[in-house]
């Protein structure tokens, strides 16, 4: 008997449940469109997909071919691991990050890293290769589904630049950016203080991007989705008050 994966939804009762992408009616019920509120991404969303647990701003974010990181602006879970991971890759071309491989040291090893898993487990960290946690870093947070080199991009399976891997969210056949929307490796105290106010003033972590990044991810299928529900909250988002340390 095919499982729900293969039947790509649920017949009974209910109505059928599309398991790819799908826009998510911000008046109904998460679970009946197959949705469920679990752990945070690194952008702080918690809507994500009952059978393959990708984050649903995420692949809003990754849909709209929207590709970049500040680290300044990342959930407080992953801010320390993703800067240690991105002090360890090696850019062909550091001067201009979106032309050529990138590598990670050989000496480095994947770390734990936070994922869907967290929710039912209650271990804020898990294994994750490194070369998904760049891509969910750089285009958003995939669940379960797989990161890969797009071959008619890269021939190098160890090249972890996002821009030369993908999932099933935006194969290698799709529209895709030649250079990356922003990015910003570097700490920087302003934005940190903006961070840890955001709070206070109601705001998203996607807002703030879209305030100081507006020019370069905007998007019409963001722009026409930004009603649907997000927490903004960190105390709610946290499964685990263990602390990151590197």
């Amino acid at each position: 008997m095919a499982n729900v994966d293969d039947r790509k939804g649920i017949r009974g009762k209910k109505a059928v449940i599309d398991r790819s992408f799908r826009y998510l009616d911000p008046n109904g019920s998460l679970e009946e469109q197959g949705f469920y509120l679990g752990f945070p991404c690194h952008l702080g969303h918690r809507i994500r997909d009952s059978e393959r647990h990708w984050c649903y701003h995420c692949a809003l974010k990754i849909e709209s071919n929207v590709c970049g990181l500040d680290l300044n602006f990342i959930h407080r879970d992953y801010q320390n691991i993703l800067t240690r991971v991105m002090k360890n890759v090696v850019m062909d071309n550091p001067e201009a990050p979106h032309e050529g491989c990138w590598h990670v040291r050989k000496s480095f090893k994947a770390p734990s890293y936070p994922s869907w898993r967290s929710h039912n487990t209650g271990r804020l960290t898990d294994r994750v290769q490194t070369k998904k946690i760049i891509y969910q870093a750089f285009w958003g947070d995939v669940g379960r589904m797989y990161v890969t080199t797009a071959a008619n991009l890269c021939g190098d399976e160890s090249c972890v630049n996002p821009l030369h891997t993908t999932s099933s969210f935006n194969s290698s056949a799709k529209r895709r950016p030649v250079s990356f929307q922003y990015l910003s490796l570097d700490w920087d105290p302003q934005k940190h203080a903006i961070m840890a106010l955001r709070q206070s003033k109601g705001q998203t972590i996607d807002y703030l991007l879209k305030q100081l990044y507006r020019p370069t991810i905007r998007d019409p299928k963001i722009e026409s989705n930004t009603q649907t529900r997000q927490d903004i909250d960190d105390e709610p988002e946290r499964t685990s008050k263990g602390a990151i340390t590197i």
